[in-house]
């Protein structure tokens, strides 16, 4: 089975599992039920049959025929997990643009002040009485 996996394309193993399934499992307008490949690894898949998932092994042999194992029924779990590589990036790029800002806001504020300075200081001055 390796030499047979290794010489096709995803596409190509896909589709043959794909038509094996449909062998198996042809589909009727009676049950309405359709059957497809969720999920391939090398040596087992998962597919999907109306609303139940089944993961079963397979074989490719030579003549690029498929057997498969015993299905057994399974859930989907799916689980994430921070990637630290990730998390480093955002940080830095967080405390540049915090740091970029802070310096934007000083810019602003000391020019506000300066501004205002210069209104205060051309206020002409109350006459003393």
């Amino acid at each position: 089975m390796r030499n047979v996996l290794e010489s096709m394309s995803d596409r190509e193993r896909r589709d043959l599992l794909q038509g094996a399934l449909a062998d198996l499992f042809p589909h009727s307008h009676d049950d309405g039920l359709w059957t497809w490949i969720e999920e391939m690894w090398p040596e087992k898949m998962v597919y999907r049959r109306g609303e139940d998932l089944f993961e079963v092994t397979y074989d490719i042999d030579d003549e690029k025929k498929v057997s498969m194992g015993v299905p057994v029924e399974v859930t989907a779990v799916r689980v994430y997990r921070p990637i630290e590589s990730l998390q480093r990036v955002y940080s830095n790029l967080i405390y540049e643009l915090g740091k970029r800002n802070a310096s934007a806001d000083k810019k602003r504020i000391n020019a506000i002040i300066a501004l205002s300075k210069e209104l205060l200081s051309s206020e002409p001055a109350d006459a003393e009485e």
